[in-house]
């Protein structure tokens, strides 16, 4: 896609030793000459936006209970009005990436900052502040002690230089990168669409397993084992605590502390294969196998760890059984709770729940199937993040006039492009 990408003609210096050399018709400015602070309020009528890491500014889903972890006032009329091609930012984690240009109209945090843009298209500002050579002026530009809330410095903030094309330039660059985006999504979809049909197939098999009629009713407390290895701490030694998502997305580490860092909790070593369940959401599907990445990591006692009685319950099936439409039920059947989607799991009730265990040999080949899966999973996150790292290289060089897309953007098609097939 870039093999034939030339760099411009003719460069000029740019006056910033990171930007190096320019094209020789583009200019440098401070973003105090691009962007002019906005503050209109009193509109709680409009739809409320987030401003993330991943997207810049979203319609915020006040349903999902996922994504709405701050609080939300009744009275908006404080809120900011964010117009479309107006540029938002959470000035707390704008050192991240937390910021870009709106498609939509709507209302954010009071804590916010909102701009009006001048002299440069939406589209390309949006490309183009975003990209990995401008956000570790955002860090610089951000003071603070906690971690991950690291406020930002509006002055300092306006003093980052930004490389600036003529306007038609510009258009060019976005519309280019418009058609790599394109390029590059459908191969991302089509990962994630093998691994819901793979995840599909488990299912199935796995259901069809427990009715199968060799299949044997047992209380889960006769086929599994609570494994608890309890660690000594030492104030001299590092651990590294685990999380769990929900909707079977799997394990997550956290940053590793020393032993007097972790609290009060009990904390118990994890091994590769144990079922690793969330004691609080298990109802919403937190719950996986350790694999050799958790092998050694610790969890606190509020992550019960199961394991399957050798020659009688495979763990791995365990697992595909649990996230079963039958398992989900089973797990949210056992979870109560008034706070919110805090719903503790009682295991002791969970342990006199009985499955409907197949033979052995049933039971691992829905294991392989599950393993299979889990190869998959992994190829794709390796296959994304290349993806994302090729991207990112590319609009680094093409917003900082390294590489010259104007011949290109005017090859395109003016009409919509036809993806390229994905099967391979």
């Amino acid at each position: 896609m870039i093999a034939n990408l030339p760099p411009y003609p003719a460069y000029k210096p740019s006056g910033v030793d990171w930007l190096r050399d320019i094209p020789a018709h583009w200019e440098v400015l401070n973003l105090r000459s691009i962007l002019t602070s906005t503050t209109e309020r009193n509109r709680p009528d409009l739809p409320l936006l987030s401003v993330v890491r991943e997207k810049g500014v979203i319609l915020r889903d006040v349903d999902n209970m996922d994504e709405n972890h701050n609080f939300i006032p009744e009275d908006l009329t404080n809120y900011k009005v964010v117009h479309k091609d107006q540029f938002a930012m959470n000035k707390m984690k704008a050192w991240q990436g937390s910021y870009g240009v709106s498609e939509f109209e709507g209302i954010v945090s009071p804590a916010y900052f909102t701009f009006d843009i001048r002299g440069v298209t939406g589209d390309y500002f949006h490309r183009a502040i975003r990209s990995k050579v401008y956000v570790p002026f955002f860090a610089q530009a951000s003071d603070g002690v906690r971690i991950g809330q690291w406020d930002l410095s509006r002055a300092r903030m306006k003093e980052i230089p930004f490389a600036l094309p003529p306007l038609p330039e510009q258009r060019a660059i976005a519309r280019y990168l418009d058609h790599i985006d394109r390029r590059i999504q459908p191969y991302i979809e089509a990962k994630e669409k093998l691994i819901a049909l793979l995840q599909e197939a488990r299912q199935v098999a796995t259901l069809e397993a427990m009715k199968s009629l060799n299949s044997t009713d047992k209380r889960l407390l006769a086929v599994t084992e609570i494994v608890e290895r309890p660690i000594r701490r030492a104030s001299d030694e590092t651990y590294t605590p685990i999380g769990l998502y929900n909707r079977g997305r799997g394990i997550f580490r956290k940053e590793p502390r020393g032993g007097d860092e972790l609290g009060n909790s009990d904390f118990f070593r994890v091994e590769e294969g144990d079922l690793v369940i969330s004691g609080q959401f298990a109802w919403e599907g937190a719950i996986a196998l350790a694999s050799s990445v958790e092998h050694g990591c610790v969890a606190s006692h509020r992550f019960p760890i199961f394991r399957g009685k050798p020659g009688i319950a495979e763990t791995g099936f365990l697992l595909a059984a649990f996230q079963t439409d039958w398992g989900q039920l089973l797990l949210d059947h056992n979870s109560r709770g008034a706070a919110g989607r805090n719903r503790p799991l009682n295991v002791r009730t969970l342990l006199k729940e009985k499955i409907s265990l197949p033979p052995i040999g049933a039971q691992q080949r829905v294991v392989e199937m599950l393993q299979l899966e889990s190869r998959v999973r992994k190829q794709a996150t390796v296959f994304r993040t290349l993806l994302n790292e090729y991207r990112a290289s590319l609009i680094a060089h093409v917003v900082t006039g390294k590489l010259d897309v104007r011949a290109a953007a005017a090859s395109l098609s003016p009409e919509s492009p036809e993806q390229e097939p994905v099967d391979r």
